[in-house]
C-alpha cells in the first residue's frame, strides 16, 4: 500500500513524530527509556506481539524484530518489523515545501510478507470481511497525527507566551 498526503506541518515535526513512535513502542518492549539521538540506522530491538483473530481471541504470542533500515532526518524513515511468519516494512519519505515553514508532502509505504509473499490477497479479504480500505484508514491516521502536532505546536506557543507574560 502506497498513500501520499500533504501536511500542514513541517518535515521535521513529521520526523520527530515518527522517532517519538519507535522510542514509545521501545519502552512498552524493554521498560528502558531512550531518546532520539540513540536512533541510528540499524537500531534493534525484539518485542512480544500477542496475535488476535477476528474474534478478538488471542491465537498466539511470537516476538519480532524491529531494525531502522534507512534515517536520514527529517526525510526519510524505514523500519522492519519481523517475525517467523510476517514481515512488514514501513517508509516515510517526507517532502519540505520550501516555501512554506508548515507544509510537507508525506509518502507513506507499507509492504507485508507472509512467508515470503507479498500478502495483498489477504489486505482484499480483510476489507471484505471488516469493511475497512486499508489506505482510507491510513489516511485518517495522517490527518489525525497532523491534527495532533497542530495542537502540540499552538500549546508551546501558548505557554512560551504565558512564560514570557509572567517574566516581566
Amino acid at each position: 500500500m502506497q498513500i501520499e498526503y500533504e501536511m500542514e506541518i513541517s518535515a521535521q515535526e513529521m520526523f520527530d513524530f515518527v522517532c517519538q513512535q519507535i522510542i514509545e513502542d521501545y519502552y512498552i518492549a524493554t521498560e528502558k527509556e531512550i531518546t532520539k539521538a540513540d536512533l541510528h540506522k540499524g537500531f534493534k530491538y525484539k518485542r512480544r506481539v500477542v496475535e488476535m483473530n477476528a474474534f478478538g481471541k488471542k491465537n498466539r504470542s511470537e516476538g519480532t524484530t524491529s531494525i531502522i533500515k534507512e534515517m536520514k532526518e527529517p526525510t526519510l524513515f524505514a523500519v522492519n518489523m519481523s517475525s517467523a511468519s510476517l514481515k512488514t516494512v514501513l517508509k516515510y519519505e517526507i517532502t519540505q515545501d520550501p516555501n512554506e515553514e508548515f507544509f510537507c508532502k508525506v509518502k507513506y509505504t507499507e509492504e507485508i510478507y507472509r512467508n515470503g509473499k507479498k500478502e495483498e490477497e489477504q489486505k482484499r479479504r480483510a476489507f471484505l470481511f471488516l469493511k475497512k480500505d486499508p489506505k482510507k484508514d491510513m489516511l485518517q491516521r495522517m490527518k489525525r497525527v497532523e491534527k495532533f502536532i497542530n495542537n502540540e505546536r499552538v500549546r508551546h506557543f501558548e505557554e512560551f507566551k504565558l512564560e514570557e507574560t509572567e517574566e516581566k
